[in-house]
Order: C-alpha cells, then sequence, then structure tokens
C-alpha cells in the first residue's frame, strides 16, 4: 500500500496513515488560491543594503493555497523569536495558525 513507501522519520513521531486520517477530516473549507512559491524560506529571501527583500528560486512555483508556503517557512524556522519575527512583520492578523498546521502536515506526503 501506498503507506509502505513513505518515509516514517518525516512523520514527526505520527503514524503516517493517522496524519493521513486527520488531513481528510481537518480539510480547509476555505477556497482561497493563489500563485505560491513552493519553497518559501530564509534562504530564497534575499536583501538590499535598503533592506527591501526580493524572492528568489521559483523552481516549485504553482497554483495553490498561500498557506502552503506560510506552513514551508514556519517549518524552517529555528526557533520562536525567528517565528515570532517573521510573523511579527507579516501581521498576525493575516494568517490562521491552524490552517498553517493542515499544510505542515500535507507537506509530509508531499516528497513521497
Amino acid at each position: 500500500m501506498f503507506f509502505k513507501l513513505i518515509d516514517t522519520e518525516d512523520f514527526e513521531g505520527e503514524n503516517p496513515e493517522k496524519a493521513f486520517r486527520w488531513l481528510i477530516s481537518n480539510k480547509p473549507k476555505r477556497k482561497q488560491v493563489s500563485l505560491i512559491h513552493g519553497d518559501f524560506r530564509t534562504k530564497n529571501i534575499m536583501l538590499n543594503k535598503e533592506n527591501n527583500s526580493k524572492v528568489i528560486d521559483w523552481g516549485f512555483v504553482d497554483i495553490g493555497s498561500p498557506y502552503y508556503d506560510l506552513a514551508v517557512i514556519d517549518y524552517y524556522f529555528k526557533d520562536e523569536l525567528d517565528r515570532s519575527s517573521f510573523y511579527r512583520r507579516y501581521k498576525n492578523s493575516q494568517y490562521d495558525k491552524r490552517l498553517i498546521q493542515y499544510y505542515d502536515r500535507l507537506s509530509w506526503f508531499i516528497n513521497v
């Protein structure tokens, strides 16, 4: 079956079948779609001398939920200070932590 092909180390100690069932039962009702980077993380954000940012490496660009990109960058934060600094700048009122959690778990299945 499909679950035998999965590297369980990617599942943070959670059973892949249980994680998959959680995804099905928690599928977002929100249908927001946009252009997504697909590999949005700090190493793909460049700053110039004036602190203007540019996003590079668009090799995984796709159409999907912007929360997928937020889940990817959230995964790569090394500590809570990095995470809180990013979201403070991002403006807390503009994101839903439950959607980030959903797309974070969904990403476990993407690199199968």
